[in-house]
Formats: structure tokens, sequence, C-alpha cells
């Protein structure tokens, strides 16, 4: 018999990131729970008022764990948020033909692992994959969409100037993009994202808002890999918002900064056990911050590098 679970009500920007479920993910390199464990914090996570997984490829075994913790249990408007495979084996001067062939195989290992005909949502792990290979892969990623396999497409970017790419494409309507208090980057581009938003069906969600668990840690060793060798200003200027914002703590603060901004319509958090899931849905039901403490905290924000700010550039 299939389990049905009444709907909460706390998590509505909640989106479960499921990185940590499939592979060892983060700074700290939090190992991913067990399969049945995996299982439990989604389940737990759809109790709770969550109703969309994000997901990729290229995440270990994240799609089959989410495709086995929904095939007995209800939940029918559930959005599953994948990503095509990065494609690292294909080479740039590959024929588009070779390129197509490769992508649709991961159409078809995704749809197999989450076990649905019908992808909700399939984006792009490399904006560059847009227009590569003559633009074979979008192209078969379009026609997946016209004959009812893919519901929506989108990308996931990595900069301003793959965001303003991604933008020039009406058929991409969602776009998923890293964004925390410390990161200035897109400024200019948000402005553009809310003007799109009034014309046209655009979705955004924001990953990466503890920057890879960066902001919730006082190690001195995991700041320095980031190329910070003194992370005092900035621990300092988190806790001192904490206190004048009235946060309960810096997880609470990135959160409650992420929710209040009204062109996001998701934010992507993981969580390496119950415990994490649960603190995380008790913090989407503290109230938003005002648009007031937004610009205190942009006004006040301190000055990081990009090194700092991409993930890609730290030290292994």
């Amino acid at each position: 018999m299939r389990k049905t679970k009444e709907r909460g009500g706390t998590a509505d920007k909640l989106v479960l990131g499921t990185a940590q479920l499939g592979l060892d993910y983060g700074i700290a390199s939090a190992r991913a729970p067990d399969r049945a464990e995996s299982i439990e914090i989604i389940h737990a996570a759809i109790a709770g008022g969550v109703r969309t997984l994000d997901t990729a490829r290229a995440y270990g075994r994240s799609e089959d764990v989410i495709g086995a913790a929904l095939a007995d249990y209800d939940c029918p408007d559930c959005q599953i948020v994948t990503k095509l495979s990065p494609l690292g084996e294909i080479q740039e001067n590959a024929d588009a033909a070779t390129a197509r062939s490769a992508a649709e195989s991961s159409l078809v290992q995704s749809s197999h692992a989450l076990r649905k005909s019908h992808l909700d949502t399939v984006l792009f792990h490399r904006v560059s994959h847009v227009q590569a290979w003559n633009a074979s892969v979008f192209n078969l990623v379009r026609d997946w969409q016209s004959s009812g396999r893919i519901g929506s497409i989108g990308a996931s970017v990595q900069s301003v100037d793959e965001l303003e790419t991604v933008l020039d494409i009406d058929a991409i309507s969602h776009i998923q993009m890293p964004y925390n208090m410390l990161d200035r980057r897109w400024n200019t581009a948000i402005e553009r994202i809310k003007a799109e938003q009034e014309t046209r069906n655009l979705t955004i969600h924001i990953r990466s808002v503890f920057l890879q668990g960066l902001l919730l840690s006082s190690e001195a060793a995991l700041w320095r890999r980031a190329h910070i060798h003194d992370p005092l200003p900035i621990v300092e200027w988190l806790e001192s918002l904490c206190r004048n914002l009235g946060q309960r703590d810096i997880a609470s603060l990135c959160l409650s900064w992420a929710r209040a901004h009204s062109w996001v319509q998701g934010v992507v958090v993981g969580c390496d056990n119950l415990d994490q899931l649960r603190d995380n849905l008790d913090m989407f039901s503290d109230e938003e911050l005002s648009q007031d403490d937004l610009l205190q905290i942009q006004k006040s924000c301190p000055d990081v590098a990009e090194e700092t700010l991409n993930p890609a550039m730290w030290n292994n």
C-alpha cells in the first residue's frame, strides 16, 4: 500500500538538496548517509512540507535513492529537479551525434533511476553545453520537452556571464545559481532577473547559501582553503548580524536572508542526517528578514575576492 503524508506548511521555499545523499560533499567532506537513512530523510522532508528535490546525474546514487524513496510514497505534487551529466567524457571537438547520444543516455539513466517517464525539470550542468556540439544536446533536450518527457528546461550557472547567457534563451525557464551573504557579484544581474520575471515564467533557485558550509565554520584551516587567512572579521560580522537581527545562529541568519529575496522561488539546502533536516525545517518556519535588514547586510558586507566566492578555486 502506498503511504500518504499530510503536507506541512513551513517549507515553502525549501528545496531539499540531495548531493549529500549520493556522495561525500562540502568543504568539511561530510560522509553521505546510508541508503536507508537517505530515504528516511526524503520522507521526513516531504512530511515537513518540502515539495521540491534537487539532484543530478553526477550526484552518485542520489537519483536512485530519490526514485526508491518516492516509489511507495504518495506525493503527487512533488517536483524533482535533476541535471544532465557533465559529459566530461565527450571532447569539445566531438561530432554532434556523439554528444547527443551521450546526453540521451544521461536522460534515460535519470528516468530509470528516478522511476519517472516524465522528468519535471532538467538543468544543463554546464552552461557551455547549451551551444556546444552545434547545439545538438540543447536540441535533444528540446525534443524531449516537445514529446512530453521533460517539463521545464534550465541551467545551473557558475558566473554572472553564464547567467546573462541563459537569460537570453527563452526556452530556459529555470536557473539555479550560487548566492550567499558575502556574494556581491550578482547585484546588477539580479535586477535583470527581476525584469525578466515581470514578463515571463522564470524560476530561480539559489544554492550554496552557506558557501558549502564555510560560513558556518570558525576553523581557520577551512577558511585558508578558501583563501581567507584571517576569518575573524567575517566571523565577527556574521555574529554581530545574528545579535542585531535577532537570529538564533549563523545558519538561521543565512536562510532568513536567502528566503527574504522576492525573486528567489527556492533555496537549495542539503543535509547529512535527520537532525540537520529538522533544524532546517525549523529555521524555514522562522520569520524572514525585512527589506531594511537586507539593505543593512548589503551595506556592511565585507569585500571578498572571487577566489573565495567560487569553491572551484579553493585549495584541495
